[in-house]
């Protein structure tokens, strides 16, 4: 399936977040339930993905303890950038991240819909 630009503007929400790898492995990096979203616009793109799992801190961001804080980092994904499509598949070139070591570099999101005419309606991303 070849998708469009035109077919993925919009807010979507988050079904699944899955990395596959060449021998078959699969993982789910911050767990089977998600909360999140991807929003494309014409240019840019916007992700943000966190575990449904979350707690909340104790106290505010900068005054609860150091392992509070860095349990919410484990949990959580956020990056913007820019993006292109390349068949089935959009690219997103990552230019702010929660992740420092993502700035500048590419992730490859496959796009996944058993029926086209549920994409063409906005259903599934």
């Amino acid at each position: 399936m070849n998708i469009d630009k035109a077919q993925i503007l919009g807010r979507w929400g988050i079904v699944e977040w899955v990395q596959r790898y060449d021998d078959g492995m699969e993982k789910y990096p911050l767990g089977r339930k998600l909360e999140g979203f991807i929003q494309y616009d014409s240019d840019r793109m916007f992700c943000f993905l966190s575990s449904a799992r979350r707690k909340p801190l104790s106290g505010g961001q900068w005054t609860s303890p150091d392992a509070e804080k860095a349990a919410a980092y484990a949990s959580c994904l956020a990056y913007s950038g820019t993006y292109e499509i390349a068949g089935d598949d959009v690219l997103h070139g990552v230019d702010l991240s929660l992740y420092p070591p993502s700035l500048s570099g590419n992730a490859e999101r496959n796009t996944v819909c058993p029926r086209q005419d549920l994409f063409e309606r906005g259903r599934c991303l």
